[in-house]
């Protein structure tokens, strides 16, 4: 076997549950699935918290700037959601298109960044 080869195995085994995402420069973005996981909670958490409060919504999550910086955005995006989320906070076309992080309204009609009144009444 070819030296090239031995160390994509060896490579592959020392990443063990690592999942990659090809960056447009080629090169590879390595991560853990279940800390994606946990961080995208947290980041879906955070932003319900933020909008109750209307206050600015959180940082994205590097996963996230990785996955609008990758070659292939939409396969990038496919590692996590196979299909579409059942709800997403981010503009999905935006990201998968454009690259780019576009929040979304939680309530229907407005932009995110929209303050709200009353709905109460």
């Amino acid at each position: 076997m070819a030296i090239r080869g031995k160390l994509k195995r060896l490579e592959k085994a020392l990443q063990g549950n690592m999942g990659a995402i090809e960056l447009a420069d080629g090169s590879r973005y390595w991560f853990d699935p279940d800390k994606v996981c946990e961080t995208m909670f947290m980041f879906f958490m955070d932003s319900l918290r933020a909008a109750y409060h209307r206050q600015e919504y959180p940082e994205s999550p590097e996963i996230l700037r990785t996955i609008a910086g990758a070659r292939d955005r939409e396969k990038a995006f496919r590692v996590f959601y196979p299909d579409s989320p059942p709800f997403m906070l981010l503009d999905e076309r935006a990201l998968i298109e454009r690259g780019e992080i576009v929040h979304r309204a939680f309530v229907a009609g407005r932009h995110a960044d929209e303050p709200l009144e009353g709905l109460s009444e």
